[in-house]
């Protein structure tokens, strides 16, 4: 690299400027080349950490709802029911369910789980990830790189877009991109301002090892969580080097659930994470669950804490052993009128 000339007749000391400009540019570079080093590096070296949780409350939801979606916040009322008005301002949930012909985007109200307001989906589209971001939801779709786009407030379809993914699973947001999924073990950052182009990605790696079927998203504080489809666990995802810090071993809500006499038979995986960035608050749930648990995450009692080796067995081993065939063996358990739809 050869050092900037004088140009003759310039004022005394532009050379000297010149060189340090070029150093500072120099040194920028290399910065960025060595912390995206030591993100990559980090995919090796990190042992996620483990916890658990105690549930704080408990809350109704919709039997009949296969979640894919789950995001929280405040919606206000006025005294006719429409939004927007001043008299009333209500703790909601926005939702996404799935299954052909079942497919919706639904505001709900987190107290009793009545459903105030939805909007259906065709029947060939099969609701997935949703996210909201400023006044709209954003949805992805279930084997297809179709995306809808709602006013919050309104609960309308005031869009569509396309994205380059052939398969659609969470989605979450960083204040100005999407988060997608697609069923892999990469995050595909989308781009609102550019048709949702795929601007950046990462893979996800746990100690080294690729995470597949990342789930339901959600943003918390600046990392993403994921749960795994097909097990009781949510990662905890650095969104710069793409490595696993935490675990969050969500198992026993679930089993407590299916223990209930009032609890439907087709009572599924655990899928739905919402936030409360206001008051902290954490939501969890589950496709066809009768209810929407508030958690707080917490360690393992002294000696209870799990080896990174059965997390990794309770989190990953259903990921190793090939996505597509777990999904026909999923589909072939249910009731023949949805076997061939079902979906992660």
């Amino acid at each position: 690299m050869s050092m900037p000339r004088a140009v003759p007749g310039a004022p005394a000391g532009c050379a000297a400027m010149q060189a340090a400009r070029l150093a500072i540019l120099v040194l920028l570079v290399m910065h960025a080349e060595c912390s995206a080093y030591i993100a990559r590096s980090m995919h090796d070296t990190v042992t996620p950490k483990a916890m658990t949780y105690k549930i704080v409350a408990e809350f109704p939801h919709d039997q009949d709802a296969f979640t894919q979606g789950l995001e929280h916040g405040v919606a206000c009322e006025d005294a006719s029911g429409t939004s927007g008005g001043p008299n009333e301002c209500l703790d909601v949930f926005w939702e996404s369910t799935g299954m052909h012909g079942h497919s919706t985007v639904r505001r709900v109200r987190v107290s009793d789980g009545a459903v105030l307001s939805s909007h259906p989906l065709t029947k060939e589209h099969f609701g997935e990830g949703l996210t909201k971001m400023g006044g709209k939801l954003y949805q992805l779709t279930w084997t297809r790189p179709d995306g809808f786009i709602y006013d919050a407030e309104r609960m309308e379809q005031v869009g569509t877009f396309k994205t380059e993914l052939n398969d659609g699973w969470g989605l979450a947001n960083d204040g100005k991109l999407l988060l997608a999924t697609d069923s892999g073990h990469k995050l595909y950052w989308l781009d609102p301002q550019q048709q949702f182009k795929t601007v950046k990605t990462i893979e996800v790696k746990s100690a080294g090892v690729d995470v597949h079927w990342l789930n339901e998203l959600e943003v918390v504080d600046g990392d993403l969580f994921a749960n795994v489809w097909q097990t009781e666990c949510i990662a905890r995802i650095d969104l710069v080097s793409g490595s696993v810090t935490h675990w969050y071993l969500m198992h026993g809500l679930r089993g407590a659930l299916a223990a209930r006499p009032s609890t439907k038979p087709r009572l599924d995986v655990l899928n739905g994470i919402a936030w409360d960035a206001i008051k902290k608050r954490l939501f969890v749930t589950g496709k066809y669950w009768p209810a929407i648990f508030e958690v707080e995450l917490v360690d393992f009692a002294p000696g209870m804490e799990p080896s990174y080796d059965e997390v990794a067995q309770k989190c990953l081993a259903p990921n190793q052993r090939g996505a597509r065939r777990a999904i026909v063996q999923h589909a072939s358990r249910m009731p023949r009128r949805t076997a061939a739809l079902q979906s992660p």
